[in-house]
C-alpha cells in the first residue's frame, strides 16, 4: 500500500469517532485487512479505540471513488506541511464543528458550499465589503455572531469523550 495512503488512514482514523470494544485482526473483513495490511504486526499493541478508528477509516476509504481518495490524500499532504499553530487551529475548528448539531453542520456545509461556488469576482466583492466596514460595524457584527454562538451552544450535541480506564489501586500498609 502506498505510504501516503497509510498515513492518511492514520490521520483519518484519529479524526473519526471511537467505538467501545477492541477488534481482533481476524474479525476484520478481507477488504479491511487488505487496506490496513501495514498495521497487522502492530494491531495487538493498538488500543481499542485506535483499532475501531482504523477499521472505520478503512471502511470509509473502501467506499470512496478514486478521485475522492486522491483529494483526501492531497488534503492530508497539505495539512502535514502547515505550521503547527495552523494545524492546532484547524483541529480546534474541526472539534467545534463536530460539537454542532446535525442541522447546524448542514447549515455550515451549505454556507461554505455556496461561498466556494462563487466566482472570484463575487468572493472579492464580499471580502472588500468586509474590509470597508468600519471598526464599529465589524465589532457589532462580531458581537452578533458571538450572541448567536452562545445561543447555539444550548442546542449543541455533546461531544463524545473517551472514558478513562480505572487503574488498580495498591493498598498501603
Amino acid at each position: 500500500m502506498n505510504r501516503r495512503i497509510c498515513w492518511f488512514i492514520l490521520w483519518f482514523a484519529w479524526l473519526a469517532s471511537s467505538f467501545a470494544h477492541a477488534v481482533a485482526w481476524d474479525e476484520l473483513t478481507d477488504a479491511q485487512r487488505s487496506t490496513l495490511d501495514r498495521f497487522e504486526e502492530q494491531w495487538t499493541h493498538l488500543g481499542e479505540a485506535q483499532q475501531q478508528r482504523l477499521a472505520l477509516g478503512a471502511d470509509r476509504w473502501l467506499g470512496m471513488d478514486h478521485t475522492t481518495k486522491q483529494d483526501m490524500v492531497n488534503r492530508y499532504q497539505k495539512f502535514r506541511t502547515l505550521p503547527d499553530a495552523r494545524k492546532r487551529q484547524l483541529l480546534r475548528r474541526l472539534r467545534e464543528f463536530q460539537g454542532l448539531t446535525p442541522a447546524q453542520q448542514r447549515t455550515m456545509r451549505d454556507r461554505y458550499r455556496r461561498y466556494r461556488n462563487l466566482d472570484q469576482r463575487e468572493k472579492r466583492a464580499l471580502q472588500d465589503r468586509f474590509r470597508r466596514m468600519s471598526p464599529d460595524d465589524r465589532r457589532r457584527a462580531l458581537d452578533q455572531l458571538q450572541r448567536r454562538a452562545r445561543n447555539d451552544r444550548i442546542q449543541r450535541r455533546p461531544v463524545a469523550r473517551p472514558t478513562p480506564v480505572p487503574t488498580p489501586r495498591r493498598d498501603r500498609h
